[in-house]
């Protein structure tokens, strides 16, 4: 017999189901790889300083500061909500056009002006932790920190009436990162994961990365 009250238990016990689903938390515990695709964005500004030593108050134009990134990683999950992971990170390339450099800088030749370039490419090795958040259906916020290794490649060519001269401003060191994102279950074993990542290296590297992982559970 169908009656307001049971009618209304019906709908009620419903909304209760539906909520337990869509809030259910992410996979459970296990390994897992990622394979990240991205794009990245560097911030030379902190070279600056250590370029003009080298060419004087020449002007630095095209700065070509995005490229394409790729990362990987494996990583643990310890139950349902935390996991370490350990990877690397191809962080790309981004460079400076040297235009009018001034004979005030150590490769060049009093009394000339030359051009030239600076190019460098960076790449991280990263340990760090991975935060799940409560699912909602099928995506899953998360949250990154962690610790990484990087090193900086870094050549400045500089061209005048004596030919090219390059010189060496290479890099490294530790740092810390922050990231966020979200997941998307597509299936058991499988999801997409879109992070935002913020690497603030001291003076030397400053980079934001967005990728696309791929990610396979087992």
């Amino acid at each position: 017999m169908h009656t307001p009250f049971t009618s209304g238990l019906r709908v009620k016990l419903g909304m209760v189901a539906v909520g337990c689903v869509a809030f259910a938390s992410h996979a459970a515990a296990g390994w897992y790889l990622t394979l990240e695709p991205g794009y990245t964005k560097v911030n030379l500004a902190p070279k600056e300083a250590q370029v003009r030593a080298e060419v004087g108050e020449g002007g630095l134009q095209n700065r070509e500061l995005n490229d394409t990134s790729l990362g990987f990683s494996v990583g643990h999950r310890f139950g349902e909500w935390l996991a370490v992971e350990a990877g690397y990170v191809d962080l790309g390339d981004a460079e400076y056009a040297v235009t009018n450099a001034q004979s005030a800088g150590s490769l060049l030749v009093p009394g000339q002006q030359a051009s030239g370039v600076y190019k460098s490419s960076s790449t991280a090795a990263f340990l760090g932790l991975d935060l799940r958040l409560p699912r909602w259906f099928d995506l899953t916020p998360f949250m990154k920190a962690g610790y990484l290794y990087w090193e900086q490649t870094a050549r400045l060519t500089i061209n005048d009436n004596n030919g090219a001269r390059v010189t060496a401003l290479d890099a490294d060191g530790e740092a810390a990162y922050l990231g966020a994102g979200v997941s998307w279950q597509v299936s058991a074993v499988g999801a997409i994961d879109f992070t935002y990542r913020r690497m603030t290296i001291g003076a030397d590297l400053d980079a934001e990365m967005v990728g696309l992982g791929l990610v396979l559970e087992y």
